[in-house]
């Protein structure tokens, strides 16, 4: 935009030195001429300033949409920054429903522990309501597996509770809650480390984790 302004204000002085050089060569010598150069200098001003003018509006026009895409940019981030903090906050959750529901499970020493099933739905269902538009491609995939983890979890223990199932299934060790723990774990670290890169910062409550 600088560029063209330059350019105009360049064929400004090239309109105005032209018409310098024709006056000093051919100035006025009667009524009539003088009439004649009073109207073109008028032409000539008014040229200038619809020149100016369009520079100018073009200039300004330009400036307005740069502020609006920095607002549209700044709009956007920050709904990034929202979305990846309320995923990261949910697989916080997640992971902390499980790790807990793992340490009932050694309290209880082999009977079926206590088992907040609608915490665990409401995780769910919270999942399904990020605005994944607004994450990238990883996170949004991570989103969905949370969602589908949570969603299994929650029949596991749904089909378990209604078959009174066996001893086995709430044995502290049983490698199908610390497989899920991990997999929770290691899906909220690789949140954790998009935070980090975006440089935001972690809840109080979890940063010292």
């Amino acid at each position: 935009m600088a560029r063209l302004k330059n350019l105009g204000l360049l064929l400004i002085g090239v309109i105005i030195g032209w018409s310098a050089a024709m006056f000093y060569l051919y100035p006025p010598r009667d009524s009539s001429s003088a009439g004649s150069w009073v109207q073109a200098i008028g032409s000539i001003v008014a040229i200038c300033v619809a020149i100016f003018l369009s520079v100018e509006d073009k200039r300004q026009a330009a400036a307005v949409r740069r502020r609006e895409l920095a607002e549209q940019r700044r709009a956007d981030n920050e709904a990034k920054d929202r979305a990846l903090t309320q995923l990261y906050m949910l697989a916080e959750r997640a992971f902390q429903c499980v790790n807990n529901f793992r340490e009932s499970l050694r309290a209880a020493q082999g009977e079926p522990p206590f088992v907040d099933v609608e915490n665990i739905w409401d995780i769910h269902q919270k999942l399904l309501c990020v605005p994944t538009y607004a994450l990238s491609s990883v996170n949004s995939a991570r989103a969905f597996v949370l969602s589908d983890l949570l969603a299994s979890f929650r029949g596991n223990l749904e089909a378990i509770n209604a078959t009174a199932g066996g001893r086995d299934l709430w044995h502290p060790r049983n490698p199908r809650w610390f497989k899920l723990a991990r997999r929770l774990s290691s899906i909220k670290r690789q949140i954790e480390i998009d935070i980090r890169e975006r440089g935001l910062q972690l809840p109080a409550w979890t940063a010292a984790e």
